[in-house]
């Protein structure tokens, strides 16, 4: 019989064509184009949850609940399924959406290796939750204080979910409270004393599943800023930070994860955040499943690798190299250049020195990415002085794979 991923098969071929409205038609759903308002499973308010037709995710916007669902969730009860319980609940979506599952027998295997997997996603919520209790205790402090001092409200920080990083031995202990074996806990990724004393974040895929974390130094005094889950620097995530909460096909796209978090804060909605200045394959098939038509990119404003040598900023050479690679991509390329910033290195220092009305001009600063191209290969040309045989051959080549 066929050997098939149903993760995959429900993402691909079941979700797409399930009709919500039926799913959960015991909450009164209210079709509003995008999206349906239903009554929420959780505070019982009328019409307060959405459900958004792309991705079938319910989300409640009263404040003070917040829960989030789907689908499988939701036809299970409210929790997640496992085992006999989660094929049992994909045949039955897989009939809603009038889908024909491939015939297989499913093996103790299967449900094994499912039930591994949710495991991993449990630990990954409950850390999430001892991370927000840490950050909102008296007794840890720094972490609030950091994030207040940056500027953001308290339900800034609710909204973004974030959570405080005490040591590797509080997070350990705490999870070990939780029922998991150190075994568990040291093969998850998130038992790093690299982490001590940082904020956290969740970063979810369209499914609005916690899939990674980030975590950002507080002191100022640290190599690095940001350090991820699966990779300590130079992670370049498959998933773009907020890209699960967008609501528009059109997006302004960032460098940081604290570019896109102020921007957000500032009300400048429909961004989301690479956490690298590297579009990567896995950023672009993201992008196709939530049917994004264009992205805007605005990127960092610092020198190069930070060598005070060389002039040109780093947002202009990362702009041109993602133009390069994904001209051909299924959505459009518009440029927000960077040197309209200035001495800030990035949205996020712009807007805390000069505030966001300052950045609002600059953001009507917005080419298509083929004039944009052009202009450069323009400046180029026009360039002073004597070239050498090396920049010949580099421009020519350059003009000669964008023109393909």
């Amino acid at each position: 019989m066929e050997k098939i991923d149903l993760v995959d098969f429900y993402d691909n071929e079941i979700l797409p064509n399930l009709p919500l409205e039926h799913v959960y038609s015991s909450l009164n759903p209210t079709d509003k184009g995008a999206y349906f308002a239903v009554d929420c499973p959780r505070c019982g308010k009328k019409g307060k949850a959405y459900v958004y037709k792309n991705r079938g995710i319910l989300k409640c916007n009263r404040g003070g609940c917040g829960h989030l669902t789907d689908p499988v969730k939701h036809i299970n009860g409210g929790t997640s399924p496992t085992g006999k319980a989660w094929i049992e609940t994909i045949e039955k979506l897989a009939a809603l959406a009038n889908v024909a599952l491939p015939e297989r027998e499913w093996s103790q295997e299967d449900m094994l290796k499912h039930a591994v997997q949710m495991r991993k996603k449990s630990l990954r919520e409950e850390f999430h939750d001892i991370a927000i209790h840490a950050l909102n205790t008296d007794g840890y402090p720094a972490g609030r204080d950091y994030l207040k001092g940056r500027g953001w409200s308290s339900d800034n920080i609710n909204q973004y979910e974030f959570g405080y990083y005490p040591s590797n031995f509080y997070i350990a202990e705490e999870l070990k409270k939780r029922g998991y074996s150190y075994q568990e806990i040291d093969s998850s990724g998130l038992n790093k004393d690299t982490w001590n004393g940082r904020v956290v974040g969740p970063i979810r895929n369209l499914r609005h599943e916690i899939v990674s974390f980030f975590a950002r130094d507080t002191t100022g005094k640290a190599e690095r800023k940001l350090l991820y889950q699966d990779k300590e620097s130079g992670a370049s995530l498959d998933v773009p930070l907020g890209l699960c909460d967008a609501k528009s096909p059109e997006l302004i796209v960032v460098e940081g994860m604290f570019d896109y978090l102020t921007l957000k804060a500032h009300g400048i909605k429909n961004v989301i955040a690479l956490g690298s200045s590297n579009l990567s394959d896995g950023h672009v098939k993201s992008l196709q499943q939530a049917k994004v038509k264009s992205i805007t990119l605005l990127l960092d404003n610092d020198k190069v690798n930070h060598d005070t040598t060389n002039n040109e900023l780093s947002g202009l050479k990362s702009t041109r190299t993602i133009i390069e690679k994904h001209a051909n991509a299924d959505f459009e390329i518009y440029v927000i250049p960077p040197e309209p910033l200035g001495n800030a290195k990035d949205p996020d220092e712009f807007v805390r020195k000069n505030g966001v009305e300052a950045l609002k001009p600059i953001l009507k600063n917005v080419q298509h990415s083929f004039r944009y191209m052009a202009d450069y290969i323009t400046k180029q040309c026009n360039k002073s002085g004597l070239w050498t045989d090396a920049e010949k051959i580099e421009e020519l080549d350059f003009g000669n794979r964008f023109e393909q």
